[in-house]
Order: structure tokens, then sequence, then C-alpha cells
């Protein structure tokens, strides 16, 4: 049964027709559409990588997946803020229902369906966003719902809003959600001055790439001094991952142009499915039992299934925007 799983899982892979990166300006664009999608691909990667090391027994990979989540979540405040300033907030909620929770609702019903010990009170916490198996989704709720606030009764304030309750969530929040306290926000502000980032002289954006590279690299020689380790669950723990991971999410985000995986297909194709992979992996992880080609099977498996669940996600995304009209 294993094996004829192995062979559909990597038949449909390798089966998929990857788009092909757009040759138009926007490629030249920081966080143009295709440079987005690259990002989202690299940022899964460093996920996936983060927790398949954690499935060996190590921590090395750790600062990986704090990287990966801050990428997500730049980008998913620059692209709010971008859809805003073209649309205002007509079918906010509408879009973020559909894009993200329809399709958690639908992965998290699955899950529960084939579990052994189905809970409803954890279920109905889960898929409402109150106490969500994902905290990422958890997380991204409440940013969602905080700059929604700001926009719709405090347009004036709003950055100062948003701005003010990203440190709360620093000094608030558990550790993994907390050392993201200002990942949402740098989008939003990227948003907010985006000529003036894509306007920036070719050496000062080398400069920014080299400062925010040195910058994640000394707070994580600082992480792993004895004194701070002391710490950890603080706030001041919170402040030293902050400071790890958002830099390295920067210069990700800056260094992308100059790499030859710019207009990579397999990362454009993994982007795409991004959201998706990211549902998908970690059922499969407890499978991995510290074993190189288990962990290959499950990559392989995870990005077949991603891309079946992509494909449905797409198909109810299109239906649910022909019937739902309403403005909210």
């Amino acid at each position: 049964m294993l094996n004829s799983i192995i062979i559909i899982s990597t038949f449909i892979l390798f089966s998929i027709i990857i788009p092909k990166s757009r040759n138009d300006n926007e490629n030249d664009k920081y966080l143009s559409l295709d440079t987005s999608t690259i990002l989202r691909g690299i940022a899964i990667l460093l996920v996936i990588f983060q927790h398949f090391g954690g499935s060996f027994g190590t921590n090395l990979l750790t600062p990986l997946g704090g990287t990966g989540v801050a990428i997500f979540l730049v980008l998913s405040g620059f692209g709010l803020n971008e859809s805003f300033k073209k649309k205002g907030l007509d079918y906010y909620w509408r879009n973020r229902i559909i894009r993200v929770f329809i399709p958690y609702f639908i992965f998290i019903s699955l899950i529960s369906c084939c579990s052994k010990n189905f809970d409803i009170r954890i279920y109905l916490l889960d898929i409402l966003g109150i106490k969500t198996s994902y905290w990422y989704i958890g997380f991204l709720l409440k940013q969602y719902i905080v700059y929604y606030i700001a926009t719709r009764f405090f347009y004036k304030f709003r950055l100062q809003i948003i701005f003010v309750t990203s440190i709360i969530f620093i000094f608030i929040l558990p550790n993994i959600e907390a050392e993201q306290g200002l990942s949402f926000l740098l989008g939003v502000l990227i948003s907010e001055n985006y000529n003036k980032v894509c306007s920036s002289k070719l050496f000062t954006k080398n400069i920014l790439i080299f400062s925010f590279f040195c910058i994640g690299t000394i707070f994580l020689a600082i992480k792993q001094l004895a004194i701070i380790r002391e710490y950890e669950d603080h706030y001041i723990w919170h402040w030293i991952q902050l400071f790890i991971k958002l830099p390295y999410a920067i210069f990700f985000i800056l260094i992308i142009h100059k790499l030859p995986i710019f207009k990579s297909r397999f990362l454009i194709f993994t982007g795409m499915i991004s959201y998706e992979l990211y549902l998908v992996h970690m059922i499969f992880l407890k499978y991995i039992d510290m074993k190189l080609m288990n962990a290959f099977i499950v990559l392989i498996v995870s990005f077949a299934l991603s891309y079946l669940f992509y494909l449905l996600n797409q198909h109810i995304n299109t239906f649910l925007r022909q019937r739902i009209k309403v403005n909210f």
C-alpha cells in the first residue's frame, strides 16, 4: 500500500506543468507578483527544512523556520496593503475567508474525520480561529483583525495603531508568535513606501543586504550565550529572536534579484502551492523517524498532495467568488 502511494504521488508530482515566469518589467521590482511567489517558495522550503531538522533531532536549523515565517508575514502585510491602496476594503473579509480560512477549514475537517480522538469542542475552536492547530493561522487572523479595525475606523492613525499593537504582541504572545511581532507591520510599511524602496540606489541596497545579514548573524551569536539562554520565554528572548528572524527575512527579500534562482520554475511552483504545502507536510513529519529515505518520501508525497489540494482550492475559490457578492 505504501509503495503504491509513493509511486502515485511521484507520478503526480513530476507530471505537473510548472508555470513559467513572466517576462515583463514587473519582475524587476521588489515584491512583484513573480518575486513574491518565489519568496513564498523559499519561505516554505526554509520552514520544511527546519521541521525536517527537528524530526532528525537537531535544532541547528531552527532559525530557518522563523525566517521563513517572517518572509510570509512581510509578504502578507505588503500584499494586504497593496490591495487596500487599489480597492480599499472592498471584499476584505470575503477574500481572506476564501483564500485562507476556507482551505484551512477543509483541511482541518478532513484531518479531524480521520482522527480517532475527535473532540467537537477542540474542532470548533480550531476552525473558528480561536485556538488553532497551526499557530500561524491564529496569528495571521490577529493581524487581519488589527489591520481591518485600524484601517476601517481609525484610518488617520492606522499605522500607529498597527505599530503599537505589534509591540504589544511581542510582550504578551508566546515566543513563537512574539518573535514575529514586527514582520507583518514591516510588509505594510514597505507597501506605504514602495516607490522609495524600488528607486533606492544599487549601492544602498547592497549595503542593506550586508547589514541585515550581519544583524541576524550577530543576534544569532548572542542567542547562544548562556546568560541569554536564561531568559527563554521572557520578552528579552522574544526581542533576540525577532532580531534574528526578521533581518534574515529582509536579507532574502533584498538579495533575491541577485541570485540565479530568481526565475526558477521550481520555486515559482513551490511558492504557488506554499500555503497548501505548509498545511500538508506537517501531518507527515512523524513518519520521518530519523531516516533520510523517509524524509525524501515525505517530501515527495507532501508536494503531490499539496498540488492536488491547491487545485481543489482554486475550484472552490472560483465557485465562491462567483456566488458571494457581499462586500464585507
